[in-house]
């Protein structure tokens, strides 16, 4: 092989590596906005991770009208966020299954304490499930 194309390989090698890395980081930023976007409403991220999205629209109204959770997004996301670090992440930046697993285990971990329990429309529920429906019923 001549020195010449040597050099040509060379460089094809290091134009399509380059080619390369600017894709990863292409992929990498929109990536970053998929994700950053998926995060930004976290009351439409609850509520794609969230089943029976029906019933818990009908009970978050309930909750809103008896006043027994915050009455805006806002708040309740706070509230949300506030009661477990696990949740918090979970909305922020993890999956459908995430998201379910760190409500369930707010919820578990509230009706175990038995304090701040709420009533609504014939339903028991901790401060957690009713925050989630109410956010739900406002996405």
């Amino acid at each position: 092989m001549s020195r010449r194309q040597l050099l040509r390989r060379a460089s094809a090698i290091g134009i399509a590596g380059a080619a390369g890395l600017l894709a990863g980081g292409v992929v990498r930023a929109v990536g970053g906005i998929v994700s950053d976007s998926m995060s930004a409403d976290p009351a439409v991220h609850l509520a794609s991770a969230m089943g029976r999205r029906d019933e818990m629209v009908r009970i978050g109204r309930a909750a809103l009208a008896a006043g027994v959770v915050e009455p805006d997004a806002r708040a309740l996301v706070a509230g949300l966020r506030r009661s477990s670090p696990a949740l918090d992440d979970a909305l922020r930046d993890g999956s459908a299954d995430d998201v379910r697993a760190a409500l369930d285990a707010v919820r578990l971990r509230e009706f175990a304490a038995g304090s701040g329990l709420v009533r609504v429309g014939g339903w028991v529920l901790a401060p957690s499930e009713a925050r989630a429906c109410a956010l739900v019923s406002l996405a």
